[in-house]
């Protein structure tokens, strides 16, 4: 199996989330205590297996030494120490002949022990290359423990790219392990470190501008958040460059000003208006004459947003006309109203509210 380094060209770019690469400082000057530390892989010694391993004899010498529960939790401890020591050894192992082929060139930041990342990195740099470890890092958690190596150069088709095992890489011997990253376990490149963190000085500058626009909004909001005021200071303002007669550069604008100020006026003269109207209600008395139901409400838009007994006087009682003694006014309004749809208001004359409910202006008030 041959492995070639993939160029910097494919990997300058800002690598995130699972992928961050870690800075070398966090160990070199670690602001927590850990007891991760620089591995010193020179000195490192496997541990002997023979004495720790679980014969038949020696479980048979527990049962016969100590009651059967006892004997039991210590063949498991046993157990569970033999399994540690030959992964631990495995790990010492991988460790020795990276560090060998690197020529020791390279430092290792972690704990020699499963499933522990052992970062790979030089003092002069500042990010890790990448780690090692012996583990089970698959994204199924299948148990398997295998060699593995971590880098940013390896591209693993299978996993999703925003995954940590999209750069991971698992043998089952040491030798294919310390091949693969003797192949990818490389320093960054200083475009890669670029890469890393131009984004957070791109933003940085940007702000700058970002600033001044909001500086520029807030100020423009200040000045123009009174056109939706009537009679603000800026409407007074414009209004008076009417009156003096100054000559606007934009004949656009001035005619858009003469026009704010006519409706401007219109709407404070017409909400000053009170609006009076007759409620009448149209149907058959028991003797089938045509009879209205009148009731008088005065300014019926300060009712809007009333409760219904709030909006009219539960003493107010109504007058009833006929035909023949409905003033003639009414019953012109009401003959206007019956031939517009339901919902419909008719400026002057009223508003049809159902079919047989109609309000009608008060004509000598409007």
């Amino acid at each position: 199996m041959n492995f070639r380094p993939v160029p910097s060209a494919d990997v300058g770019y800002e690598l995130v989330g699972e992928h961050s690469p870690k800075l070398v400082e966090d160990w070199t000057a670690p602001k927590y205590p850990t007891d991760l530390g620089v591995i010193d892989v020179p000195n490192l010694q496997e541990v002997s297996l023979g004495e720790m391993k679980v014969s038949e004899q020696w479980k048979q010498e527990q049962y016969e030494t100590l009651d059967s529960w006892d004997a039991k939790r210590a063949i498991r401890r046993r157990e569970q120490a033999f399994e540690t020591a030959r992964v631990n050894n495995r790990v010492v192992r991988y460790l020795k002949e990276l560090n060998d082929y690197f020529r020791g060139a390279y430092l290792f930041y972690g704990k020699a022990a499963k499933a522990i990342k052992i970062h790979v990195y030089r003092k002069q740099d500042l990010y890790a290359m990448g780690w090692v470890g012996y583990g089970d890092w698959t994204v199924s958690e299948t148990g398997v423990r295998k060699f593995t190596v971590y880098s940013r150069r390896i591209k693993n088709n299978k996993c999703a790219s925003n995954k940590m095992q999209y750069h991971v890489a698992r043998y089952s011997t040491v030798k294919l392990a310390v091949k693969r990253a003797s192949a990818t376990i490389v320093p960054y490149t200083e475009v890669e470190n670029v890469a890393q963190n131009v984004r957070a000085a791109s933003r940085k500058v940007d702000g700058i501008s970002t600033n001044a626009e909001s500086a520029l909004c807030s100020r423009r909001d200040s000045l123009t958040r009174n056109l939706y005021r009537d009679n603000s200071a800026l409407h007074q303002e414009l209004y008076r460059l009417l009156d003096i007669g100054h000559k606007f550069m934009s004949v656009e604008v001035e005619h858009d000003i003469k026009n704010l100020r006519a409706a401007q006026k219109e709407a404070e003269e017409l909400r000053q208006k009170k609006y009076n109207m007759y409620c009448v209600r149209v149907f058959q008395d028991r003797h089938g004459v045509q009879t209205y139901s009148v009731i008088r409400i005065d300014n019926v838009v300060s009712k809007y947003g009333m409760s219904i007994h709030e909006s009219v006087d539960e003493y107010q009682r109504p007058i009833v006309f006929t035909n023949d003694t409905l003033d003639d006014e009414l019953q012109g309004s009401l003959a206007v109203l019956s031939m517009v749809d339901i919902g419909d208001h008719v400026e002057g004359v009223g508003y049809r509210d159902s079919e047989d409910m109609y309000f009608a202006y008060c004509k000598g008030d409007t």
